[in-house]
């Protein structure tokens, strides 16, 4: 429910997953907006090319929503946007990364313990699953 109206039903996982729309998005957590642009299932935004959740065909202009438990880093290199740690908090059995991509926008990382970065490394950043997208 947003306001008085329910926009979505579904399971907590079916709805967290995949939400009907941005501000589902923001209700139910973390979530990261990066503009991006949709062709054929595929999203191309600042972070290079993204697969897309869902059935729904979408094409142009779009915002898409990174949950922090999606990104993964590398910190050498990988087939990822480059970006920098700007902040790491420690929460117990894991840290939440803040990353500043090239743009200046700021993601944020959930990452294990093990994870050996510090606050200014160049890290590359990069996506484990598909992203789900809006229209612009």
């Amino acid at each position: 429910m947003l306001g008085s109206t329910v926009v979505q039903t579904g399971t907590p996982e079916q709805v967290y997953v995949a939400p009907i729309n941005l501000d589902v998005a923001r209700f139910l957590g973390e979530v990261d907006i990066l503009d991006g642009e949709a062709a054929a299932r595929w999203v191309t935004c600042e972070m290079g090319r993204l697969p897309l959740q869902g059935s729904a065909e979408l094409t142009g202009p779009v915002k898409i929503a990174i949950r922090p438990e999606s990104l993964r880093l590398h910190p050498k290199s990988g087939p990822s946007a480059p970006t920098t740690v700007a902040a790491s908090e420690f929460r117990g059995i894991y840290k939440l990364l803040k990353v500043r991509l090239a743009s200046g926008i700021m993601l944020n990382a959930v990452m294990g313990l093990h994870i050996p970065v510090n606050v200014r490394d160049d890290v590359q950043v990069g996506v484990n699953s598909t992203v789900t997208a809006f229209p612009a």
